[in-house]
């Protein structure tokens, strides 16, 4: 842990997500990229949570993680990723770049809820536009400014080879089943069948006692690869909700 004074809040917001950003926004602290958390420890029970960050250490009772969420990548495709070749995170921000430059031919990979909402959306911008899917995917080569896409035809097996201008990947999200940054967390965090870590429908991380803090994830287990990814869009507004009243509540517990 650091050396140095620390400040005390009641809640600190860590990470990027939407979410977060919106609940640090009315109510808390926020902490984009915090070196590590630490907790704090009283006679055997955890009283606090130590967040290491860039601007100093804060002392809170209460954190939210909002950076549980990574795109999730197919591996034959991650040596192309770039201007034509992304993860569905970036579609507004491609498509704003490419302009009336968009291209023609693409491929959009995912589950067909995914792709139908993804190709709607490019031919918003471009009527033209030709999507096709794909499954299976073997190999990726680029020559000549497109992609030649190499995949197992569902109906007889066989390689079949897709030509296209540029490739989204609409393949939804992953996180690892314990975040890194709860790592000094571990003898405190109860833990699911498989091993990951395990969250009660509050969103909140499920402790072991003794511990007096509480810690929320946001974008846990919420988009697995392949899913389409608007019910988590939906339903945003809703899980910040719930956060915040059960933040509230356990703050007017703790000053009765």
């Amino acid at each position: 842990m650091q050396a140095g004074r620390a400040r005390k809040t009641d809640t600190v917001v860590i990470g990027r997500d939407p979410l977060g950003i919106a609940l640090a926004g009315a109510t808390a602290v926020r902490v984009e990229e915090p070196a590590a958390l630490f907790p704090v420890i009283e006679r055997s029970t955890v009283t606090g949570i130590e967040v290491a960050g860039p601007g100093g250490r804060i002392l809170t009772d209460r954190a939210v993680l909002s950076s549980g969420r990574h795109p999730h990548i197919p591996e034959a495709f991650v040596p192309h990723l770039g201007q034509k070749v992304f993860h569905e995170s970036e579609l507004a921000s491609r498509i704003r770049a490419f302009g009336p430059q968009m291209p023609v031919r693409w491929l959009v990979l995912g589950s067909m809820p995914a792709v139908a909402d993804a190709a709607g959306r490019l031919r918003d911008h471009r009527p033209d536009v030709l999507v096709d899917t794909a499954a299976g995917v073997e190999r990726v080569t680029e020559a000549g400014g497109f992609y030649d896409v190499v995949f197992r035809d569902d109906a007889d097996g066989r390689p079949r080879f897709l030509p296209v201008d540029a490739v989204l990947l609409a393949t939804g999200y992953e996180q690892p089943r314990i975040p890194p940054l709860l790592a000094e967390f571990l003898p405190w965090l109860r833990t699911t069948e498989d091993g990951g870590m395990a969250v009660d429908g509050d969103d909140r991380v499920r402790l072991r006692e003794p511990a007096r803090i509480e810690i929320f994830v946001v974008g846990c287990s919420v988009s697995p690869p392949g899913t389409y990814e608007t019910p988590f869009a939906r339903g945003a507004a809703t899980r910040m909700e719930r956060i915040l009243l059960s933040a509230s509540k356990k703050t007017r517990e703790s000053t009765h």
